[in-house]
């Protein structure tokens, strides 16, 4: 059974319950690709003695940083939930934050616990690839670690960058990013880097590598294995889109 709330504007007293803080994943639902959410009950097996039940809270975000959309479902003991994004009738891209609170809450020390699930993505032509939650939303200024990835621009010169918020506060300016992207050679010098456009709170970018280095194919061949390095304020572990010739696609975060 699920739920559905019009909400113009949400703060942190509305995503965290229970100190059960809400965990981002990017999503994307248009025509021909299609994401879907897959959540199981785990506290049915951490604490099986007590038989709970759970109620998972979704939102919806545009790239914008704007509420979509609001989704709330109740799962049984061992309970599970596959939510098609193709259900808000409306194309989306952006990120989800959902947050599963047990009906009988378990003691725990942690001051805050995050939400583990599972992403499927699709396309109509039959390709797919999983991912998992990644962090947990936040609400006061942070620091990244650099975030690398290794990456072949000469065998997928398609390849984009998604780069998602990590503030989710209603504070404008400290939610603000300054976040800055490099190219590193296997040495690990820097060959080129570029300082990006600010990302809104709760907001997030797809961009192709070509439109922020247009040289990275000619950097690719004269240093041959290259990493993306991404740092900055307020931004999550950045994701890789790959999608081959074959028309087999891959997404997957920085490491």
């Amino acid at each position: 059974m699920s739920k559905t709330r019009n909400m113009q504007s949400v703060g942190p007293e509305e995503f965290v319950r229970e100190r059960f803080v809400p965990t981002v994943v990017y999503v994307r639902e248009s025509k021909g690709f299609h994401t879907r959410l897959c959540v199981y009950n785990y506290f049915s097996e951490l604490f099986p003695d007590v038989r709970t039940g759970a109620t998972v809270y979704v939102w919806f975000f545009t790239q914008s940083g704007k509420v979509a959309g609001t989704r709330e479902f109740h799962l049984p003991y061992r309970g599970q939930l596959q939510y098609d994004l193709a259900e808000l009738k409306e194309d989306l891209e952006g990120t989800a934050g959902l947050s599963m609170v047990p009906d009988t809450i378990p003691e725990f020390r942690a001051r805050r616990a995050g939400t583990g699930y599972y992403v499927f993505y699709y396309d109509d032509a039959g390709h797919a690839d999983f991912s998992h939650e990644w962090e947990p939303m936040r609400f006061e200024r942070m620091q990244s670690e650099p975030w690398l990835c290794v990456i072949r621009p000469l065998l997928f010169p398609d390849t984009e960058l998604i780069v998602m918020s990590a503030y989710y506060g209603m504070d404008e300016v400290e939610g603000s990013t300054e976040w800055t992207v490099r190219i590193r050679n296997s040495q690990g010098t820097v060959l080129a880097e570029r300082k990006m456009t600010p990302i809104p709170p709760r907001g997030s970018i797809r961009l192709p590598l070509h439109a922020i280095f247009p040289d990275v194919s000619a950097i690719a061949r004269q240093a041959g294995t290259i990493g993306i390095e991404a740092v900055g304020s307020n931004i999550q572990g950045p994701f890789t889109f790959i999608r081959s010739r074959s028309g087999d696609f891959n997404i997957h975060h920085f490491c």
